[in-house]
């Protein structure tokens, strides 16, 4: 009986691994499909963008960091990457995999402050009160109800969310943005885009990118 169970626990195990292969094998086949669809160089991998990327809060979080999937090229004076993004944290019983699609555009027009902004949780508000930062506007309740806000420059922060930039994402949900270094990057911190949804995220993404650069 035991051993039948082990065996048993095997095969389901090794069930689980290659339907999780063939599964990742489609994806990654449709994402080169996207890719050509909408002229972008594709590559399996591009490990570099974690140390590019290292001083924004994302890429700042966790351990056994890689990307996935990457579509990369050039629309004018933007560069483009879309990739997925998977890092671990926590251990033992607490362990995840964190897994999202980011958007990146890098250009000479983006000149904002560091910062980083996401979708505020439940727990955001018990790191509030300990005195975790989350910058607010009295003059748009809304936007601070709705966003963590953070910036090692808290000013330059405030003045670059001009009224018009805080009622724009208002109008947002379910988006995490971080801006800095002449780029700005676009995620759903809870999910990885369909490849037939890449399209609508990098349009997404240059509609946020027309709001920033409007801020310069």
């Amino acid at each position: 009986m035991g051993f039948a169970f082990f065996i048993g626990m095997i095969l389901l195990f090794g069930g689980f691994a290659w339907y999780a292969s063939v599964q990742a094998k489609k994806r990654t086949e449709a994402y080169r499909a996207q890719a050509a669809e909408m002229g972008l160089e594709f590559a399996e991998t591009a490990d570099e963008l974690v140390e590019i990327l290292g001083d924004f809060a994302l890429f700042k979080r966790g351990r056994t960091k890689r990307t996935r999937n990457v579509l990369s090229g050039d629309a004018g004076d933007v560069k483009i990457s879309i990739f997925d993004y998977r890092f671990t944290t926590g251990s033992g019983k607490s362990k995840k995999v964190n897994q999202q699609t980011v958007v990146l555009l890098q250009s000479a027009n983006i000149q904002s402050p560091m910062f980083s902004m996401r979708q505020q949780g439940f727990f955001d508000k018990f790191g509030k009160a300990l005195g975790f930062q989350d910058i607010d506007f009295a003059s748009h309740p809304k936007f601070s109800q709705m966003f963590v806000l953070q910036g090692s420059d808290e000013e330059a922060v405030r003045r670059f969310f001009t009224p018009s930039l805080l009622e724009f994402f208002e109008s947002q949900e379910k988006v995490s943005v971080e801006g800095g270094m002449g780029r700005v990057m676009i995620y759903n911190a809870r999910k990885r885009l369909p490849p037939a949804e890449v399209k609508d995220a990098l349009a997404k993404a240059y509609e946020v990118y027309g709001h920033i650069v409007d801020q310069a």
